[in-house]
């Protein structure tokens, strides 16, 4: 019997290591790569600037967190766990999108196009998102979760004694 889980867990570790080699085809953590390159370019002019280098810094660490969270829940094998490192980077998105945005509003940079290519970064990780949960059935396990949860309420309302 230890034998087949030894077996089941080697099988396990050669398919996250396949899929861990080929995250790069994942279209969500191409576009968080080139996004990334994009931002050290035009960011560069502002790091050395004590006021905007600590900025940068943190815009940076944020997308560069989104694409390691995509690159895990690439190689993930329980549905649940790819679920939670996509939602973790559409966290780190959101966070470099509101860092840009703020320092955009005190006035430290001009960048209305990278703005607006972090927006759209974070709807095709969104739908990359969606798209798994839609091809793994977690939708339609958390519907039917929801329906007998439902019908369970309904039955404890009726046979619940009144006072």
């Amino acid at each position: 019997m230890p034998t087949k889980d030894i077996k089941t867990h080697a099988d396990e570790e050669k398919k996250a290591k396949k899929a861990y080699k080929d995250f790069t085809s994942l279209k969500a953590w191409q576009r968080g790569h080139e996004l990334n390159l994009e931002l050290a370019q035009v960011l560069n002019e502002y790091q050395s600037d004590p006021e905007t280098g600590t900025w940068c810094q943190t815009v940076q660490k944020s997308l560069i967190n989104s694409c390691i969270q995509l690159m895990e829940a690439y190689r993930k094998v329980q549905a649940w766990d790819k679920v939670r490192r996509y939602e973790q980077a559409l966290f780190y998105i959101n966070e470099a999108y509101y860092q840009l945005f703020l320092g955009q509003e005190l006035g430290l940079w001009e960048i209305t196009d990278l703005l607006t290519a972090v927006q759209d970064y974070y709807q095709l990780t969104y739908a990359t998102l969606l798209r798994f949960i839609e091809n793994s059935g977690i939708g339609k396990k958390a519907k039917q979760a929801k329906k007998v949860s439902a019908k369970k309420e309904v039955a404890l309302e009726t046979t619940t004694p009144e006072e």
